[in-house]
């Protein structure tokens, strides 16, 4: 072989190296966060904003009253994972119906979703405390005739601010114990758990994403069919009530996450702007509609995540999971593996859509050696084959250099 033969050939060997660094080393950090929870048992926890309340089709468990979607924000981060799923949100719970009291529901009692937190579980996901904090009462109380008021439920109230305002602030500031004792006791019983905690998307805008006319659209039109659709019958001073009020929730779902050793995810300030309110743009909830007036019955979903609402969740469950479990090649939820292997300082996270991964350790050590192993070959090969272009069995004549 000649010498450009040979060189071309040991070329080959090292290009074909750095081909495989290449190659390897992005396709690796893509796909070490679902090969490590590919499997991995993942618990859900919640009310009505995570259960997919008003996205029929809805699941049998943990009981049709629950009205659980079948394409729920659990099911999709499962599906994203290849997690293992046991989704027990269910519309109306509270924080006790999480940790020890079980729900009544339309045609069944569910046990306390706790239940369901077994100790080899890898990952739960939770997004509790509207209900305890009196949502339900703004949205079934609150729609007012117009945006000065008066209420329609109590003509003489001009507003749920002035009804409820003070009523509605304490409840929401009284719900730290009751998320404290949820989130200890979901690592009790799940030690080796990562636990995320989903906040709430936003009801109403802040003064910042509020439209220069205002929120308020009437929820009876006419009065006459068809009713209007996707209303938002909110006063003027009940919609920045409502908007606080969320405010000062997400507050307390993050100093409580905070305290408990869990992951708080806000998603609040980037679905201000897309609430219900006359105006916005791209809404992720559903707003008010009226099935009927005789008597006033609303339509299922009202207040709660649409189709759009539902897919901007997930993407940011999807994303906080990614980066919970960043690549270390453990098995979660499995034995010994609570205290992974710390991380090399120079492998640097790897940004892709969706969720947030990064190189495992172990990946870095294959490709490091990929190059190193085929570097080293190629340079061998190209001092073989450099010595072979020399005739055997003589020594050169040229002189020794000086």
């Amino acid at each position: 072989m000649r010498w450009g033969r040979a060189a071309t050939a040991a070329a080959a060997a090292i290009a074909g190296a750095l081909v495989a660094l290449t190659v390897t080393g992005p396709a690796a950090s893509a796909a070490t966060t679902a090969e490590q929870l590919a499997g991995a048992r993942y618990v859900a926890l919640g009310d009505s904003f995570v259960s997919g309340y008003g996205l029929p089709p809805y699941a049998a468990s943990p009981a049709p009253g629950c009205l659980q979607s079948s394409d729920s924000i659990a099911h999709r981060v499962a599906s994203t994972y290849g997690l293992s799923l046991t989704d027990v949100s269910c519309t109306g719970a509270t924080i006790a119906n999480v940790t020890s009291t079980p729900q009544a529901v339309p045609g069944a009692t569910v046990p306390a979703q706790l239940d369901a937190v077994t100790a080899d579980t890898a990952l739960v996901t939770v997004s509790i405390g509207g209900n305890d904090a009196g949502f339900s009462t703004v949205l079934a109380s609150c729609a007012a005739l117009g945006p000065s008021g008066p209420l329609l439920q109590d003509p003489a109230s001009p507003s749920c601010a002035v009804k409820f305002g003070s009523q509605l602030a304490a409840a929401v500031d009284g719900l730290a114990p009751g998320l404290d004792a949820m989130l200890a006791a979901i690592h009790r019983k799940a030690p080796n758990a990562k636990v995320i905690v989903l906040g709430y998307p936003a009801l109403a805008p802040t003064d910042a994403a509020t439209p220069a006319g205002g929120c308020f659209s009437s929820a009876l039109g006419t009065g006459q069919p068809p009713l209007p659709r996707n209303a938002f019958p909110f006063t003027d001073a009940d919609r920045p009530l409502i908007a606080s009020l969320s405010a000062r929730l997400d507050a307390a779902q993050r100093a409580s996450a905070d305290r408990n050793g869990a992951t708080f995810v806000s998603v609040l300030a980037d679905s201000d702007a897309h609430t219900p309110c006359t105006g916005t743009t791209g809404p992720y909830l559903n707003g008010i509609s009226l099935t009927s007036l005789q008597p006033p019955t609303l339509a299922e979903g009202a207040m709660h995540p649409n189709a759009a609402g539902a897919s901007f969740l997930a993407a940011r469950l999807q994303q906080a999971v990614g980066e919970a479990f960043p690549a270390t090649g453990v098995q979660p939820g499995r034995a010994g593996t609570s205290d992974p292997p710390a991380p090399s300082p120079t492998v640097q996270p790897a940004a892709v859509d969706g969720p947030t991964t990064r190189l495992a350790e172990s990946g870095s050590e294959i490709t490091t050696l990929l190059i190193t192993g085929g570097a080293l070959a190629g340079i061998g090969a190209l001092l073989v084959l450099t010595r072979r272009t020399r005739p055997l069995g003589r020594r050169s004549a040229a002189p020794a250099p000086k």
